[in-house]
């Protein structure tokens, strides 16, 4: 019989939980299962709406295809991101990014570009310069960018 193999360890820091998850993964496994695997593992602590679209992005390819081998990234000694597309971590991007951009927190997260997902990784990992602040800026979709009505709301649903 051939041996087992042990599974990956993929850690995903949330901002909705005070420690990060550790999931498990097949060696085999791509990147479409791995979003499923933290799905299953966040999903206990998050509401279906809370969870949001998952992305694995890497500070140097952006965001990931769904067939990437998970292990091709690991093997390299590049960081995994888990960037779930809620409320909660829109609201922790523009926390990361001081404010500078007028990232609209009640819709998902929309760019116009490849490189844009560097940048998302980039800022995630508080790797980015000032530049990126600004490419990240100037890569939203007017979907993603706030308006004065959408911050109303947003203020008015959180009672700050």
């Amino acid at each position: 019989t051939k041996p087992r193999e042990n599974p990956l360890v993929v850690w995903v820091k949330h901002p909705q939980h005070s420690d990060a998850v550790k999931v498990y993964v097949p060696q085999n496994a791509d990147v479409h299962d791995v979003k499923k695997y933290v799905r299953q593992e966040l999903a206990p602590a998050l509401d279906k709406e809370g969870l949001g679209k998952v992305l694995l992005l890497s500070q140097t390819r952006g965001k990931l295809a769904p067939d990437t081998p998970i292990k091709n990234i690991l093997d390299k000694q590049e960081q995994l991101i888990v960037f779930v597309d809620n409320i909660d971590s829109r609201l922790h991007l523009k926390m990361l990014t001081t404010e500078q951009v007028p990232l609209q927190v009640n819709a998902p997260l929309c760019l116009k570009s490849d490189e844009a997902y560097i940048v998302l990784a980039k800022i995630l990992l508080s790797m980015n310069s000032a530049k990126d602040i600004i490419a990240f800026k100037e890569s939203l979709c007017d979907s993603s960018i706030e308006s004065w009505s959408s911050r109303y709301s947003y203020t008015f649903k959180d009672g700050r």
